[in-house]
């Protein structure tokens, strides 16, 4: 029995290296996200519906109701520079060193040579692509009755990426004379024009990028709603209780795509209004697996496989779809004293993917202490894997009320990242809330 639980530990450790892409595993519910995303193997009752329906089989309740929402922000090097470009006011001080190439009176423009070597600093710390700014909203209303569950799962990530054109950085801006156009080179260290040509023009100018869609946000999102019915069978075998347990599930998909102006604020990329949207409704398949090992009743250990079927949903890009790919994660959990103190933990097996681009595959963990039955104290922390620029990243989260009804709160923060500026508040670069009112019967 020990060689089997080395080898199959073994295999999870070894798992966690695999690389594929998949619809980014989001947390769902208090528990998770206040335990360093764990769920696989200890998020029990509706949310089993979510994170693993094996979890059903092992199920102790006969009755359990959820109703819950979160919210999530991820930020990569674009909300404060989006900010400042937007304090800078980069078309209008564009169009006010265009309005002035021909006035010597006052070359100065009202402070324009401090707005844009700004400017410039900023879209050069962008260019490359290594920014996103992401928001991902989500809700659940879940039911659990014995080993059977159904609920609704809402998923979303909503992401905007600064497009910039590194070869059209230049101050050169079109004007209009007497006798047409003419091309100005705008020198913001010394304050001067210099005449140049439309061919330097159109070959180097942040002007004509940001005109001609060469430099700009590009917003994509897509948001998931799932409607899972999930069940589970309990097994009674030579090296320990083992669960498994399946879902089949009704999938909505939305997905937008559109273009913001570079200068926009990172409270109006939040905002602007999903204007290209396409939505499709496809079916997906769950399936999960759950050990308890013979002589280890306290012991969990679960790995699931989610829409294992790979959905494809429809996007506003002709000829083009989003496929949901399956994702894997595995997970164990560890109670002690009557499940009064509890250790879990998860880890991706696959290398999921944002929309940003950016990879996606977490490990982390925590723990859960009972008092008095009515209070519940958790605590975790999390990295991961596949962006070391988000850092450490610590969960905690607490529970009051009775069997009946709880209000359980969680909170996800990455201690890496300053605080950015979104909506007039100032949130931290990476950063998770979720409320949930419980039923227990």
């Amino acid at each position: 029995m020990r060689t089997r639980l080395v080898q199959l530990t073994t295999f999870l450790a070894l798992a966690c290296g695999l690389a594929a892409s998949a619809y980014e595993f989001q947390p769902m519910g208090f528990q998770s996200v206040a335990m360093g995303g764990a769920g696989v193997a200890s998020a029990a009752g509706p949310f089993a519906g979510y994170y693993n329906p094996a979890l059903l089989a092992l199920t102790r309740r006969s009755f359990e109701l959820t109703l819950g929402a979160g919210m999530g922000a991820r930020d990569r090097n674009l909300a404060d520079n989006l900010n400042q470009l937007n304090k800078d006011q980069l078309r209008d001080t564009l169009t006010n060193i265009a309005n002035n190439a021909f006035n010597p009176a006052n070359n100065i423009t009202q402070g324009n040579n401090t707005k844009m070597l700004n400017a410039q600093q900023v879209l050069a710390n962008m260019s490359g692509g290594n920014n996103s700014l992401a928001v991902m909203p989500n809700a659940m209303l879940a039911v659990e009755t014995g080993t059977v569950a159904i609920g609704m799962y809402g998923t979303s990530d909503s992401n905007g990426t600064a497009v910039i054109d590194p070869n059209h950085l230049d101050l050169i801006v079109a004007t209009t004379t007497g006798g047409g156009t003419a091309y100005e080179q705008y020198d913001p260290a010394t304050n001067t024009y210099s005449t140049t040509t439309q061919a330097n023009y159109n070959a180097h100018s942040l002007q004509y990028a940001i005109n001609n869609n060469l430099t700009y946000v590009q917003l994509n999102g897509f948001g998931l709603v799932e409607v899972p019915i999930s069940c589970a069978r309990k097994l009674h075998t030579p090296i320990g209780t083992l669960g498994i347990g399946a879902s089949l599930k009704a999938m909505q998909g939305y997905y937008f795509n559109q273009q913001a102006s570079i200068d926009s604020s990172a409270n109006d990329v939040v905002k602007t209004s999903h204007h290209n949207v396409v939505n499709s409704t496809r079916l997906g398949v769950d399936a999960g697996i759950l050990l308890q090992p013979i002589g280890m009743s306290n012991l969990t250990i679960g790995v699931v496989g989610k829409d294992l079927n790979s959905p494809s949903f429809k996007t506003p890009i002709a000829g083009s779809n989003y496929t949901v790919q399956p994702m894997y994660r595995a997970g164990a959990d560890l109670a002690f004293f009557n499940s009064h103190l509890e250790l879990a933990a998860d880890c991706d097996l696959t290398k999921n993917s944002t929309l940003s681009g950016a990879g996606s595959q977490y490990l982390g963990g925590g723990v859960s202490f009972r008092l008095f039955n009515s209070l519940m104290l958790r605590a975790g922390a999390m990295k991961n894997l596949a962006d070391s620029t988000e850092g450490t990243i610590l969960t905690a989260g607490v529970g009051i009320g009775v069997k009946q009804l709880s209000l359980n709160i969680a909170a996800e923060r990455s201690v890496n990242h300053s605080t950015v500026a979104i909506d007039g508040f100032n949130v931290p670069g990476y950063l998770w809330l979720s409320a949930s009112l419980v039923s227990r019967w």
